[in-house]
């Protein structure tokens, strides 16, 4: 930071913070305490080359140095008048991605109050809960309250603990800060508005966090900080900061205990159980005519934590059941990186399968599955067809009979996906088929007992089966012929022994398993001549041709489409892919030797089976 730059100082360094910056968001922070006040005719105040005397700078001047995107905090007197003069000069339509931050209205002073810092908006915006910490005690008069804890014990011993620890009364106040200002937000601002500051990148989401909590301290103080976007006036008095100072209050309570005994086991507070009650009292009798939850982002923050985890799982697959625009809220809501996380925890997996079904069958967008893909969450989906994950008793049959099939490098990326030895072809046991459990996982217990055998989480009344089908449904949609990672997916999942897997489940009773199946093994083979020659060297066709006498029309139907992939020819099939592939390279047989007794093989089942 430069502290009481000259002018040529400022110019300077600015272009320099853009050069490194090159297109990402540079952050502009103006501490004006001592200055002359911004002028209306949008000018900031600096020394000159001698540092003797204060000289006005305009507006224009620092954006053009500092260019776009930029996020400009202005703590100091008269701030608004750099926004009027913003909006005046129509900066907000050329310059579409610069945020301001302004501490207070045109012709308003900031505060000067001993008990509070001179820079308070500064203050809010870097330390947020050691300032509602202090707020409560020196300003709010609201020690009252708490008559037996003092600044001093606040001091010594609350705000040593660290922000990161969940456990400690620091960490927790730090995490229920954050769903109460993200609820806010969701409350009150527009959906596009909302992406924008909360969603999208980090700088602008603490920001503006914690600019909520300023907008509501310095409200107090007389002073009314503005910001571009602007935010709406309810935002300082929504009923969710009633709910922080309950939360703060009933952590601060703790303190003399802590303070007595350091061996005091610390009462974790009840905010996100009453939260978590609300959001399920809303799905009990919400539509889709009313607006959408406000818990939903107390549900979001809850997914990471271990605690509530499996209550906020549960209650966000209930959520998303109500139909499409569940899903769309919640993806608004920002609920993709937290599920996405929650990938790496396999007693889940029953449970988030069902979350990403959703996700994947309402948006179509490539990013989504890219995203899947780079994070090898795959093999996470892989792992329900795996037997040694599974973790209730299902019986698996003996595969194709043949050895895992060999590693292949992608024509795309030149990487070698190699095989792991914990998702070999299966080759135990007889051929039966996929049998279920007596039933769904029950959710009576959590967390369990040290030592306990715990069982894979399962949605009430939801089977193992339907698990597997939503399972095959994702993978089908990452080796989507049209999507960006179809090839690498595609060789990957090869690679990892998914069509010993799929194979082994042909002989499945029940019919939506048995579709899926069929589809998951057409999405595989498309275009893919190694493997259709591997296939067709160990007759895993005959496994293939039996469901064409299937009693359920669409598993014919889907077999058809498997057989097709399976005996078609490359020229053809690689048509729509040709430009992403790049250039061919020789992936194994033409298709067209082994295509006469396959397509004879479909014939004759096709005919039986009419």
């Amino acid at each position: 930071y430069l502290l009481e730059p000259s002018v040529d100082d400022l110019k300077r360094e600015l272009a320099a913070v853009r050069k490194r910056a090159r297109d990402g968001r540079v952050l502009f922070h103006y501490n004006g305490h001592g200055c002359p006040k911004a002028t209306p005719y949008g000018e900031l105040w600096f020394f000159d080359r001698e540092h003797t005397q204060y000289v006005p700078v305009p507006i224009s001047e620092i954006i053009a140095c500092v260019g776009s995107p930029t996020v400009y905090v202005l703590d100091c007197s008269n701030a608004g008048a750099i926004l009027y003069f913003w909006y005046k000069s129509r900066y907000h339509e050329n310059r579409k991605g610069d945020i301001i931050i302004a501490a207070c209205k045109a012709h308003e002073t900031l505060p000067m109050n001993p008990n509070l810092p001179a820079d308070l908006l500064t203050s809010c915006l870097t330390t947020p809960i050691r300032m509602a910490l202090e707020w409560y005690f020196r300003y709010a008069q609201r020690e009252r309250l708490l008559p037996h804890i003092s600044l001093d014990l606040l001091q010594n011993t609350f705000l040593q603990g660290s922000l990161n620890d969940r456990k400690s009364p620091m960490g927790e106040l730090s995490w229920i800060f954050t769903a109460v200002t993200d609820t806010i937000a969701w409350c009150t601002l527009p959906r596009r508005t909302f992406q924008k500051l909360y969603r999208q990148d980090i700088l602008l989401i603490s920001l503006f966090r914690n600019f909520l909590l300023a907008e509501r301290l310095m409200r107090e103080t007389g002073c009314a900080p503005l910001s571009h976007p602007p935010l709406p006036e309810k935002t300082w008095n929504h009923y969710m900061w009633q709910a922080w100072d309950v939360a703060m209050e009933s952590i601060l309570s703790q303190l003399p205990e802590f303070a007595r005994n350091p061996h005091y086991q610390y009462k974790p507070s009840t905010f996100f159980v009453n939260q978590l009650t609300s959001f399920e009292i809303w799905i009990q009798y919400g539509t889709e005519s009313d607006p959408a939850p406000d818990q939903l982002p107390c549900i979001i923050q809850g997914l990471s934590s271990l605690y509530h985890r499996k209550r906020s799982v549960e209650l966000l697959v209930r959520y998303l059941d109500l139909g499409p625009w569940a899903v769309s809220d919640a993806l608004v809501c920002g609920i993709m990186p937290y599920v996405m996380k929650l990938l790496s925890n396999p007693d889940l997996s029953y449970m988030l399968v069902v979350i990403w079904l959703k996700i994947l069958a309402l948006d179509k967008t490539e990013a989504t599955v890219t995203d899947l893909f780079r994070s090898n969450c795959h093999l996470y989906f892989m792992q329900l067809l795996q037997p040694a994950s599974v973790r209730v008793g299902l019986g698996w049959g003996s595969g194709v009979g043949c050895p895992p099939s060999p590693c292949v490098s992608s024509p795309t990326t030149g990487n070698l996906f190699l095989s792991s030895s914990g998702l070999g072809l299966p080759t135990t046991g007889s051929n039966s088929d996929f049998e279920m459990p007596g039933g769904p996982v029950e959710l009576d217990r959590w967390p369990p007992m040290k030592g306990e055998f715990r069982p894979n989480l399962m949605i009430k009344g939801t089977t193992v089966t339907q698990c597997v089908s939503m399972a095959l449904y994702i993978l089908c949609r990452m080796m989507d012929p049209s999507g960006p990672e179809m090839v690498g997916c595609q060789y990957a999942c090869w690679n990892h022994q998914l069509m010993g897997f799929l194979l082994s489940l042909v002989g499945t009773d029940d019919p939506t398993l048995r579709l899926w199946v069929a589809l998951c093994i057409g999405r595989l083979l498309y275009g893919f001549e190694q493997a259709k020659q591997y296939c067709t060297g160990e007759k895993a066709h005959e496994r293939i041709v039996g469901l064409l006498s299937d009693l359920c029309p669409d598993v014919r139907a889907a077999t058809v489409h498997a057989l097709s992939m399976l005996v078609g020819d490359e020229d053809t099939l690689h048509q729509s892919r040709s430009h992403s592939a790049g250039p061919k390279t020789e992936r194994g047989l033409k298709g067209t030797r082994h295509s006469s007794g396959l397509s004879a093989a479909a014939a004759a089942a096709a005919g039986s089976a009419t």
